[in-house]
């Protein structure tokens, strides 16, 4: 509220002292410059014609400023300070009807949401995040509770009527004798040997499996970049799951960079991990996960596979 009484923000008055101190500048010059007196009329009119420009607005810049002056004195006794303004966030705000799970980059950029905000949005869902109600976009670091009232008769959340699926294959039969590869020790060298793997392929699905710690299903190659729903199908027969091969995350111990490191896991889950920790003591059950901040059942399903509960 305060501001509403000012015409000039910080940032104007940082510019007045500026010109102040070019406009000292240049009179230091001129009166210490040993071609002082010499006939130099065309310079002495520019300098002139400057002088009155910087008078000019700072004589503006000064009124302004003692009428904002005048103004905070006439009404500073009306102002509650107990009162929760949002004027600034609302000038900055153009809130509209919006699903949190649908909306893109353009739709948060045309609501007047930064870029640090956008990209947190967009990281979270990117993790198979979901907003299931309200209360669930609120919980978002980027959003303060400024902006959450301001947004929050504008959410509208539809409801998710689809069931849970996972992939399902129907083996086909392969006409030659091939013993599969177990896919959570193969090298890039195992998976070239595969139809429809080369180099490139094979690394990528090996860093990615490195990142992770290890496959548990078969739709986990959907997220390694190039593997699609036909080139997944076609390589799955020469391929085995052991989940006992998994690399897995002592939570009681690790460091948030060390969190970091897994795909599924960001820098707020990772925090709030370590928070819960903190607070609660070691984690001696893996459903405590769920009590962590921003942990969803989704996700939840997901991460739990590589984590363990050691001392």
């Amino acid at each position: 509220m305060l501001k509403n009484y000012f015409d000039f923000n910080k940032k104007e008055l940082n510019g007045a002292l500026i010109l102040v101190v070019i406009l000292a500048t240049i009179m230091i010059i001129y009166f210490v410059s040993p071609m002082r007196g010499t006939k130099i009329e065309t310079i002495d009119e520019g300098m002139k014609e400057s002088f009155a420009e910087f008078s000019y607005r700072l004589m503006q810049i000064n009124d302004s400023i003692e009428k904002s002056r005048f103004a905070w004195s006439q009404n500073k006794n009306n102002v509650d300070f107990n009162r929760v303004d949002y004027s600034i966030s609302k000038k900055e705000l153009k809130p509209f009807k919006f699903d949190p799970n649908k909306a893109t980059e353009a739709d948060w950029t045309k609501m007047g949401l930064s870029d640090r905000q956008i990209k947190s949005i967009e990281n979270y869902k990117s993790k198979g995040g979901k907003f299931r109600t309200k209360e669930d976009f609120r919980k978002m670091y980027s959003i303060s509770d400024e902006e959450y009232e301001i947004l929050e008769p504008y959410i509208e959340i539809a409801v998710d009527t689809t069931q849970k699926t996972t992939y399902t294959y129907a083996p086909k039969k392969i006409d030659f004798r091939f013993e599969q590869i177990n896919l959570n020790l193969a090298d890039t060298f195992d998976m070239q040997r595969v139809p429809g793997i080369g180099k490139a392929l094979s690394t990528r699905i090996f860093k990615y499996r490195e990142r992770l710690g290890g496959f548990y299903d078969y739709s986990q190659l959907f997220e390694v970049y190039g593997m699609d729903s036909s080139r997944v199908e076609k390589v799955m027969p020469y391929f085995k799951i052991d989940e006992n091969e998994i690399r897995k995350i002592n939570i009681n111990k690790a460091e948030i960079s060390e969190m970091l490191k897994h795909p599924y896991i960001d820098m707020y889950i990772a925090k709030s991990i370590v928070v819960f920790r903190e607070e609660n003591g070691r984690f001696t059950r893996l459903e405590q996960l769920k009590e962590t901040t921003l942990m969803y059942d989704e996700l939840y399903d997901r991460v739990k596979r590589y984590i363990k509960l050691e001392d």
